[in-house]
């Protein structure tokens, strides 16, 4: 009996020594968490790398004639932002076509991927010792090419600008384009500009030029163009991405349909 007791005593000993708690799993603590932004804000920092993409709507599938526009994607790792500017005949689908692509990683930084399509115009080619300064037609959504006759202040902004008008004024669509009939511009419209949310964040009435300007908060925004008394169709909604900056701009110019035909 002795015997068996020092035998049990030392099999309990011996399991006591490979029952010790297992160390923890040590998991390592990032340091920092990486930044991350959306995709309004992706837009906003490419639009704002080239004056020309100021104004500039997301692309619409559906909108026969939209030559410029912008496309915004999620990649692995941030967002992937296209850009199109298009001119030539837009109405008909434009002859030419100019597309960046640019890659906006979840920090913020933008790079660009790629640049394709026909040579943009220029203007000054003939300045002695001045690069030519490249010059597009405006997006597809505008509806007048002329500048609002109101003026841009440096401060207070960032602005929304634009002209509205309406077309046609002649039932018949003239080669070479007669001046009598281009479109008319309209006075006295209510435009109201709205958050991505919906809330009316701005509003304001063109002038007898039919021009506007607002101030408005940087990134996405909605404009849309109240009913005229005469005129048949309202401009439908225009969503537009405002670059910040106090002097910043968009241009969205609005459309009204006389119902001539």
């Amino acid at each position: 009996m002795l015997i068996v007791g020092l035998l049990l005593a030392a099999c309990s000993v011996q399991s006591g020594g490979n029952s010790a708690t297992p160390t923890p799993l040590q998991v390592a603590t990032p340091t920092a968490a990486a930044s991350s932004i959306g995709a309004a804000d992706a837009v906003a920092r490419v639009v704002a790398l080239d004056p020309r993409f100021a104004g500039l709507g997301p692309r619409d599938p559906g909108l026969v004639g939209q030559g410029s526009w912008y496309e915004v994607a999620p990649a692995a790792s941030g967002w992937n932002v296209t850009v199109e500017l298009g001119w030539g005949d837009c109405p008909a689908g434009c002859i030419n076509h100019h597309t960046w692509e640019y890659a906006v990683a979840t920090d913020g930084t933008v790079s660009k991927v790629s640049e394709t399509g026909d040579a943009l115009p220029v203007a000054n080619a003939s300045t002695p010792g001045r690069q030519p300064t490249p010059q597009v037609t405006p997006p597809a959504t505008s509806a007048a090419s002329k500048a609002p006759s109101t003026a841009i202040p440096p401060s207070g902004g960032p602005w929304i600008v634009g002209t509205a008008s309406a077309g046609p004024v002649c039932p018949v669509e003239r080669n070479p384009p007669d001046p009598s009939c281009a479109p008319k511009p309209v006075g006295g419209a209510m435009i109201t500009v709205r958050d991505a949310g919906g809330r009316e964040i701005a509003s304001t009435t063109t002038g007898a030029d039919g021009s506007y300007r607002v101030a408005v908060p940087a990134g996405s925004v909605r404009v849309e163009a109240a009913p005229v008394a005469g005129l048949m169709h309202a401009p439908a909604p225009i969503d537009v991405v405002v670059p910040a900056g106090p002097a910043a701009l968009a241009r969205v110019d609005l459309s009204y349909d006389t119902g001539i035909r």
